[in-house]
């Protein structure tokens, strides 16, 4: 594998994570099934992780600031329905 696929396979990794987080971000606030909720924030936990502390193996990111925008993104667009985000404790 040359170094453009090596970037890119990074690339669709980080990205995953950001869709994933948003994704579990927007059901853990939207979803009445308790358990459904419950799998919800342990993937927000697990994404949490993964940027907090996995990141840095791939790309020079800050984890803080992709939870913070993520988070703003997510917290906006559930506003706009008259949704007040909450986060798993």
């Amino acid at each position: 594998m040359n170094d453009d696929g090596i970037r890119n396979l990074i690339n669709g990794i980080v990205l995953q994570a950001v869709r994933d987080y948003k994704s579990a971000l927007r059901r853990y606030n939207m979803e009445r099934d308790k358990e459904k909720k419950a799998r919800a924030g342990y993937e927000i936990q697990e994404c949490e992780r993964y940027f907090r502390e996995d990141i840095s193996a791939y790309c020079r990111i800050d984890g803080e600031k992709i939870i913070s925008k993520i988070r703003g993104d997510v917290e906006k667009s559930l506003n706009n329905k008259g949704i007040i985000m909450r986060l798993p404790e």
